[in-house]
């Protein structure tokens, strides 16, 4: 047990007016094992003090944190060190650590048992690593809490009493200390937070009172409130990503990443519109060239005395102008005369009158959900990439050497493919960029499963570089295989990714191919190299332009 003889123990009693559960020093400078060890106890009706220790019901102590167990019952999955809290705990020492820890003698060993404050415990382990002078942490003293069912309940009681900040409520922190002065190094070094955590702060600190109320109703975090204010001013995309917030930080990724390319497309399209007009070209809507009687048509749909009309040729006819086609890779410019059978043309596909007419409703519908799920994929892809590179920053994945060999023995034309270029996407998704060419050379520091995940890096390049936008509109068994694999390892698949999955469990009459087994039956390809893609009809470009 532990040493009766207070005299002789390194534990501290510090009370006074300060020494309740909510300690608060008026000097933040000052070191805890530097106050004045005095008592003035006040014990609650029923509490017994603990003559051992020299110390009662709610008494704050000084305890060298080498006498600190952590609770083997404890109803966390694990304790780790908080970064913000070593940062802190490194620059001001134990002055770092503002909330005391909550502990009973332990019952089979000479120490303390921890009840409340397993990661404070761990951070102050880590930074005592490199800070010599942190030997003891604060602590409440709750001899009360002695039984087992009675700490289970105060576990549970210590999460249902704390709230944690909301990050509007931590966004006004921080922008309240940079209106104190604080510069934004000081802000980082004083609170612990990350220079991108502050970043953001100071951007949704900008949000209007009814877009916060929002976010906090959302549970956004710092990164995602700093999200929608950049998109603030455009109300749809505002609740499209607080709806792809609730599915997962996954899907509010992919939709950032999908309002962006679309805010950066309409920009650029609406330059473009600007320096046209600016030279005196007629820009027109694309949904007049569809319109029923409509006298303008698209020239390359158009003869000139029985020759092809181009952009260039077509120049200097008095109605020359341009449109916006929308196609499935984003906007199209496209010549067209405003009023063609005044200016002498005459229709190239069919007698000298219109030959089309408005797209059906069902070329339409058809049109925008290509046009949809090309820019739902190409957000996705982005997104994807992002997560693997930090999937490959393990040191060991699991899966990794079995998915690597069933690849290379069953599935080994997508990398021979990737393998003739010089290796895309590898670089980028290692996080390396060493002049090789987009090779990576493995560190001679790395273990075999380092090695492995290394290995594993070279197949998912090998994959990403085979799928593009309209992947989804394709049978690959290959890229259903291997988004499969990621939704296992925990990849939170987008609708339009898991269409690629559907397309090939239909084909192959399952529900989905399995992303860790080799697939049975594979068909080979007529030609050793080919990818094993069928792809759907579409609405081509030249269907569409062919109608006046």
């Amino acid at each position: 047990m532990v040493s009766t003889d207070l005299s002789q123990s390194d534990v501290e009693p510090v009370s006074g007016p300060e020494s309740t559960a909510g300690a608060v020093f008026d000097d933040t400078a000052t070191r805890y094992d530097d106050l004045e060890s005095h008592s003035s106890r006040a014990e609650p009706d029923g509490a017994e003090s603990t003559p051992a220790f020299g110390a009662a019901f709610g008494d704050l102590l000084m305890i060298p944190w080498v006498d600190l167990v952590a609770n083997p019952d404890n109803i966390r999955s694990h304790s780790a060190p908080n970064p913000g809290l070593v940062a802190n705990l490194k620059a001001d020492g134990i002055a770092g650590l503002l909330q005391p820890l909550i502990v009973v003698e332990h019952p089979e060993q000479p120490g303390y048992l921890v009840l409340d404050g397993g990661d404070r415990l761990a951070s102050v382990e880590e930074a005592a690593q490199t800070r010599p002078d942190l030997t003891h942490v604060p602590a409440i003293f709750r001899p009360d809490l002695a039984d087992k069912a009675t700490q289970i309940v105060t576990m549970l009681r210590t999460g249902v009493h704390r709230r944690a900040l909301t990050s509007v409520e931590e966004a006004h922190g921080v922008e309240q200390l940079a209106l104190e002065g604080l510069s934004g190094r000081a802000i980082i070094q004083r609170t612990g937070l990350k220079r991108d955590q502050v970043k953001d702060a100071r951007t949704v600190a900008k949000l209007r009172s009814d877009t916060a109320e929002k976010v906090t109703r959302r549970s956004l975090d710092l990164h995602q409130a700093a999200v929608v204010q950049e998109f603030e001013d455009d109300e749809p995309a505002v609740a499209q990503l607080l709806d792809a917030a609730e599915r997962g930080p996954i899907a509010f990724d992919k939709k950032a990443a999908e309002v962006r390319a679309e805010r950066r497309e309409a920009a650029q399209r609406a330059a473009r519109i600007a320096e046209l007009t600016a030279a005196g070209v007629p820009v027109i809507d694309s949904d007049v060239l569809q319109a029923s009687g409509t006298r303008a048509a698209r020239v390359s749909a158009l003869l000139h005395d029985g020759e092809p009309l181009t952009g260039d040729n077509h120049v200097g006819c008095p109605g020359s102008a341009i449109t916006f086609d929308r196609v499935y890779d984003g906007y199209q410019e496209t010549a067209c005369c405003l009023d063609w059978q005044k200016y002498g043309h005459t229709n190239r596909y069919g007698p000298n009158r219109p030959s089309g007419g408005p797209m059906s409703d069902e070329q339409k519908a058809e049109r925008q959900l290509v046009i949809a799920n090309n820019k739902a994929m190409r957000a996705a892809n982005d997104v994807r990439r992002t997560w693997l590179a930090e999937l490959l920053k393990r040191v060991k994945l699991p899966g990794a050497a079995r998915y690597v060999a069933e690849t290379l023995v069953s599935r080994p034309q997508f990398v021979a493919r990737w393998m003739q270029k010089d290796a895309p996407l590898l670089e980028e998704l290692l996080g390396t960029s060493d002049g090789g060419g987009g090779r990576a050379v493995i560190p001679p520091s790395a273990n075999d499963a380092r090695a492995t995940v290394y290995a594993f890096a070279a197949i998912a390049a090998a994959h990403e570089h085979e799928i593009s936008h309209d992947t989804w509109r394709e049978l690959n068994r290959d890229a259903a295989r291997w988004l499969a694999h990621l939704a296992a390892l925990g990849y939170d698949l987008a609708e339009v990714e898991q269409r690629v999955i559907d397309r090939a469990g239909a084909a192959d009459g399952s529900a989905e191919p399995d992303g860790t087994e080799p697939e049975s039956g594979v068909e080979t390809s007529a030609e050793a190299g080919d990818p094993e893609t069928i792809t759907e009809p579409s609405v081509g470009d030249d269907e569409q332009e062919q109608q006046l």
